[in-house]
């Protein structure tokens, strides 16, 4: 199998732990996210 090189950022993803608008939400959890780091997962996958 050939290697691929991704590169790019991994960015964080804030994700509301409540619906709702922004406004009343209290915390949110982080997740790791970002397109560079998605593409990454998805090629890791194939």
């Amino acid at each position: 199998m050939s290697g691929i090189l991704v590169a790019g950022e991994t960015l964080v993803d804030f994700i509301p732990d409540a619906p709702g608008p922004l406004a009343g939400v209290e915390s949110f959890s982080r997740r790791a996210g970002g397109a560079p780091a998605n593409v990454a997962v998805g090629l890791a996958r194939l």
